[in-house]
């Protein structure tokens, strides 16, 4: 696709702006997006954010004459794809992999007995999946102010599911699946690309994001490229919107290595209006973007461009310090093995890993892990379904920092697949395709087994067709197509039942998907007792009753129930049944519950009222043993049971909503009262003491296998006790309360506190103080400077101002920082036309750090509009860098007076009505700071400079709370 090369990129933007007055926009390529959602979805198993398995019915038809069944559907990793893709929309196609359950198709017409018409498993090799168009979103955290680019996948639309072929049937089951995924917890279906942070208040720094969806040029495939128009401080408005895809260059070249590879999968291009900001450091944007899995923007060699607008050319790939695990998904037959391994991103082996895995189904089909990631797979008759999902968990260290990856197993009775497992047909009709996956890969062998009706014709790898005979001597004919595996030795069958004739009488169920060994299964009829004869065609037999005993050990899957009417040694009417059957036995889920509490650790039950601050709350349920084949087996809660555990209020029975994952907190003034957080967030509990805040507790270690704990966080506004209990929907949609046990601990009383209260005084001895410290000056400016005098004698000089605050005697550090508008403020010594004498402001935050984030400031930072008049006027460079060791500490905020001698003076009459050079309507007036304390509270505080006409104002900063 030579059309979107670098070369022909660069003649497009060369002389011409391509931003369309955006700061910057950025390009990710399909293949990456999709490699970050396959990572993501993978993250997600040990998050309770799996999907859930789907069963259900839906009819294909408005008489109710088709009749689709899903049984345990398994949704895998989401990919996108740009067919629908078109500038200036966001539109994208999702379509999210089917790699588990089975299917059955029952014709039910009005003339003719129901029977089965095919029925298959799902594997991931199978190509089935759930498709939808859908616009990307964007969310941003309200504390952490990170915007991110999501999937919803609730705003999908037009789904089509192609487990069949027929158009109408694909919408049909589409919209059944896409029902059931919009009815699960936002947390399962949001998936996120990517986020930008939108803290920074530098000319570079991210402000907005919006994202549209660009098709590649000439593409067949549906590649394309995810756009993020980005704005920035430095041009703090939005620019315009493409007009169609031929006005706007693919911004990912096609050159490709020696070896085939992909040279780019990322750009960026910033507007050329702001390259003067530009430095030989990393672009501020670019540092500020992040991907899941621990991915990064780098920049390739030589990746920099400047034919108008700045090109900056690039990969997302790890970051330096992340790793692996390796294979990331994988299948095993029972009792196989895997081999896993954790690899750092210079492609090295992490040593001294801790491993650990979990079955996402039932404790019983857990597999095992060795020390050295040899992760067994567990025997047959612990597996209850064809595939049964487990976590693989690696816990390491990189350079002193812990780190944890996960990786996806399916425990699988096969690893051929075949399509379809059982289908009937008549004589004389049209062939049957009948398509085989084979994870070995190795070559396929086909053989049209005893009786041999029909033909059999290999069209090519993995793919054969069955052609029934024109006619048969019989009403019900059984034939086995049967493929080998060369390499692995491994065989599967497809049935073909053909019928010479329209079935006379009914047997039901029609279908019956799994019989295990010491199971059974109940068939009924319409023929009259007397009349009934029943007999199997395959393995197993059936009583005179109707019921189905399967046989010890079987070697074949598909066994036919048959039922006929015999009157005097005559044969009037014959139906049948299809049974699956299973080398499985389904495994017992737990009945009852022996334990079901709630409990705060250390009984801390009160937060301040703010919205931010938690208080932690663990919900215990424990279950009572169950019986499997003679054994006792410890089975809890499973993890879609566990995520469903909700605090209700007592007075109201409602459940306490949750508030997203993004979100850290309740939003100042959005009215809102109480809600639940799944996780902990940055901000310190309650200080119950004078020594502080309560660390928090780890979830307890479960004292047996029938033990879950769910930790749950509440945030409140109001200022009394709410006493609230927990409930729970089991698998079979039964709720389960905890004030139902009647013992101790089934319910808690929590308490909203007022924040405490502020002095509004400034100073010593006070709750807010600012103190400043010299940290630079120039040569003095007389012969002969008194030593205490730092103002008179210098003309040049840099005082960094902390800002402390304390409360009932003890400091208190900061979580978040805001400014409302302008991050500078400046003054003159005077308002005369000749006056060079002049401050100017700065700041420097360091968000007190909590797990996971560590963020110091790297420099000064200062408002764009300053930096633009600064450029022109102030005469020495602005003093970014911090000085020797004057840093803030983690929790606290600098704003730093810099004075200099040499700024020409500037009133907004000389802007000649550029609005963008109004500087002194926008700097004149104080910071406004608004600041999260580590517990939560919000304090607004304004920091400036006394009024100009008080005598040496510009030497000291004022701080006022608001």
């Amino acid at each position: 696709m030579s059309e979107h090369t670098l070369q022909a990129l660069l003649a497009r933007m060369r002389d011409k702006p391509v931003t369309l007055g955006w700061g910057a926009i950025a390009a990710f390529s399909r293949d990456r997006i999709n490699h970050l959602l396959r990572h993501q979805y993978v993250s997600g198993l040990s998050d309770f954010r799996l999907m859930p398995p789907f069963s259900g019915t839906v009819s294909l038809t408005e008489e109710q004459s088709m009749l689709a069944t899903f049984r345990n559907l398994t949704f895998g990793a989401p990919r996108i794809s740009f067919e629908p893709a078109a500038l200036p929309m966001a539109r994208v196609r999702l379509s999210v992999e089917v790699i588990g359950g089975s299917f059955s198709l029952v014709q039910n017409l009005m003339d003719s007995m129901p029977r089965l018409l095919t029925c298959f498993d799902f594997t991931e090799a199978d190509g089935f999946t759930l498709a939808m168009d859908l616009d990307l979103s964007t969310l941003v955290g309200d504390v952490d102010r990170r915007g991110r680019f999501v999937l919803d996948l609730e705003k999908g639309e037009r789904p089509l599911c192609n487990v069949l072929v027929e158009e109408r049937a694909q919408k049909t089951m589409g919209a059944l699946l896409l029902d059931f995924i919009k009815q699960q917890p936002r947390s399962r279906r949001i998936f996120e690309m990517g986020l930008m942070d939108l803290n920074g208040y530098n000319p570079l720094s991210p402000r907005e994001i919006h994202v549209y969806s660009q098709p590649a040029p000439g593409s067949t495939d549906g590649d394309g490229a995810l756009l993020l128009f980005t704005r920035l401080k430095g041009i703090d408005s939005n620019g315009g919107e493409p007009a169609h895809n031929d006005d706007f260059p693919y911004l990912i070249p096609s050159d490709m290595s020696k070896g085939g590879e992909p040279l780019y999968n990322a750009t960026l291009v910033l507007n050329a209006e702001l390259r003067d900001w530009v430095g030989e450091r990393p672009l501020e944007v670019l540092e500020r973007l992040g991907f899941p899995a621990r991915n990064q923007f780098s920049e390739t060699p030589d990746g920099r461009h400047e034919p108008h607008d700045l090109l900056v050319l690039g990969k997302i790939q790890p970051a330096q310090q992340s790793a692996v695990i390796e294979p990331l998904l994988g299948a095993v037959k029972p009792g196989q093995e895997r081999q896993f391994q954790v690899r750092a991103a210079d492609g090295s082996l992490v040593t001294n890993v801790q491993w650990s895995t979990r079955s996402l189904g039932s404790p019983i089909s857990a597999g095992s892990i060795s020390s050295s990631g040899l992760y067994t797979a567990p025997a047959e008759k612990r597996m209850g379904q064809d595939s049964v999902p487990a976590v693989v968990t690696a816990k390491y260290m990189i350079d002193g920092t812990p780190y944890e990856s996960s990786a996806m197993v399916l425990g699988r009775f096969e690893l051929m697949s075949v399509q379809p497992r059982a289908q009937s047909l008549l004589s004389g009709r049209e062939p049957v395709d009948i398509h085989v996956s084979s994870q070995s890969g190795g070559e396929l062998e086909w053989t049209l087994l005893a009786p041999g009706i029909g033909s059999l014709q290999v069209q090519g790898p993995g793919h054969a067709v069955y052609t029934p005979p024109d006619k048969v001597d019989t009403l019900i004919n059984v034939q086995k197509i049967q493929c080998r595996d060369k390499l692995s030795g491994e065989t599967i069958e497809s049935t073909m039942i053909v019928l010479g004739g329209s079935p006379g009488a009914l047997v039901e169920p029609v279908f019956v998907p799994s019989v295990a060994r010491g199971q059974t299964a109940s068939f009924s009829t319409d023929i009259e007792a007397q009349y009934q004869r029943w007999s199997v065609i395959g393995e197993g037999s059936v009583d005179a009753h109707g019921v189905f005993t399967p046989p010890d050990q079987a070697t074949s899957v598909i066994s036919l129930v048959l039922c006929q009417l015999v009157y005097e040694d005559r044969v009037l009417a014959t139906g049948y049944a299809v049974v699956q059957l299973s080398a499985r036995k389904e495994l017992p889920h737990w009945s009852k519950l022996e334990t079901f509490k709630i409990r705060a650790p250390n009984n801390l039950t009160r937060a301040y009222a703010n919205g931010y601050q938690q208080i932690p709350l663990v919900v215990e349920v424990e279950t009572t043993t169950v019986d499997f084949d003679g054994d006792q087996y410890e089975v809890p809660l499973d993890d879609a049971e566990v995520a469903s555990i909700r605090l209700v209020d007592m007075y109201t029975g409602d459940d306490i909503g949750f508030l997203a994952d993004e979100q850290e907190g309740i939003e100042y003034g959005s009215g809102q009262v109480s809600f639940t957080h799944k996780y902990a967030n940055r901000f310190a509990l309650f200080p119950v003491t004078a020594a502080g805040p309560l660390q928090r507790q780890p979830v307890p270690v479960p004292r047996n296998g029938r033990t879950r704990y769910r930790e749950l966080y509440l945030h409140t506004t109001v200022r009394d006790p709410q006493k609230v209990f927990v409930r729970f929907t089991d698998k079979f949609g039964g709720v389960w309360e905890s004030t139902d046990k009647g013992d101790e601990d089934t319910s808690i009383e929590l308490t909203g506190v007022e924040p405490p209260f502020v002095d509004p005084v400034v100073g010593p001895g006070h709750d807010f103080d600012i103190v400043r410290d010299r940290v630079w000056q120039g040569p003095p400016g007389g012969e002969d400077p008194d030593s205490d005098d730092d103002f008179d004698y210098y003309m040049d000089s840099l005082d960094y101002w902390y800002i402390n605050y304390q409360s009932l005697g003890r400091p208190i550090l900061f979580a978040t920082l805001q400014i409302e508008e302008n991050c500078s403020t400046m003054q003159w010594e005077s308002e005369q036309m000749a006056e060079t004498f002049f401050s100017y402001t700065g700041y420097a935050f360091y968000p007190y750090p909590f797990p996971g984030y560590n963020a110091p400031p790297s420099r000064l930072s200062f408002d764009t509009y300053f930096q633009r008049l600064g450029r022109d006027a102030l005469g020495t460079p602005i003093r970014e860098e911090f000085e020797a060791d004057f840093t803030p500490s983690p929790g606290q905020l600098l704003v730093s007076n810099h004075r200099v001698a040499d700024m020409r003076y500037w009133y907004d009459d000389m802007a000649g009505g550029d609005p963008n050079k109004r500087f002194r309507e926008k700097l004149d007036k104080p910071v406004i700071f608004v600041l999260l304390d580590v517990y939560g509270n919000r304090h607004r505080l304004a920091v400036g400079y006394e009024s100009p006409t008080k005598e040496d104002s510009r030497n000291t900063l004022v701080l006022k709370i608001q």
